[in-house]
């Protein structure tokens, strides 16, 4: 009725949209924390296929990572992969992990994530470490807090330190780990029984 919206509008309406986004996301953490810690969480047993998740995963994190100036290479060594645990649990966690990483990559970086199924019926999934955590050595990473990155864009609302505790305990929950590494973390969860995975375990 008012005629085209100036730019300028676009641009402030795009950023409450985001700091909206980031704030939910905030909320359902601290959500899912509490479930965690109060034993209250809800799972529910399914198969889910690693592949199609990681590439939706890189997709939504396209935005994130074109405003760091990093790229998102995913390699999955078997295209059957599946993870054997609650579809919106093993999404949230992989997704936490992957965002939390990229949000501290540099211009010109590569962010890889490279999975493998494991001789002891596990998939093995490796998270490169951006150089901006480099100083934090070993379980440093856990006690990063927001005001530690109040001016980094894209950084988690919570800081980097809680998204890394939540995705721990998640995957404690999902019957898998999360090691931290010094280039790289590693997270583990089992691998869904199906007859592909059985295949290749067994060779």
């Amino acid at each position: 009725m008012l005629g085209p919206v100036p730019q300028a509008y676009r641009v402030h309406a795009a950023s409450i949209r985001n700091q909206a986004g980031d704030l939910l996301t905030a909320i359902d953490d601290i959500d899912m924390a509490a479930r965690i810690e109060t034993n209250a969480l809800d799972l529910r047993p399914s198969d889910v296929p690693l592949p199609p998740l990681l590439k939706r995963i890189a997709a939504d994190l396209g935005p994130l990572a074109a405003l760091r100036g990093a790229m998102i290479d995913i390699y999955v060594g078997d295209r059957d992969l599946a993870v054997a645990g609650d579809d919106r649990a093993v999404e949230r966690l992989i997704a936490r992990l992957m965002a939390t990483l990229v949000s501290s990559g540099g211009r010109g970086e590569r962010i890889g994530v490279a999975a493998t199924l494991d001789v002891d019926g596990m998939i093995a999934m490796v998270f490169d470490r951006p150089r901006a955590l480099a100083a934090y050595a070993g379980d440093a990473l856990l006690t990063i807090d927001a005001e530690a990155e109040a001016d980094r864009d894209g950084a988690p609302l919570l800081g980097t330190g809680f998204a890394l505790r939540l995705v721990r305990n998640l995957a404690v929950e999902l019957r898998g780990s999360l090691v931290i590494g010094d280039n790289a973390l590693t997270l583990r969860l089992p691998a869904a029984v199906i007859e592909n995975v059985e295949q290749v375990s067994s060779s």
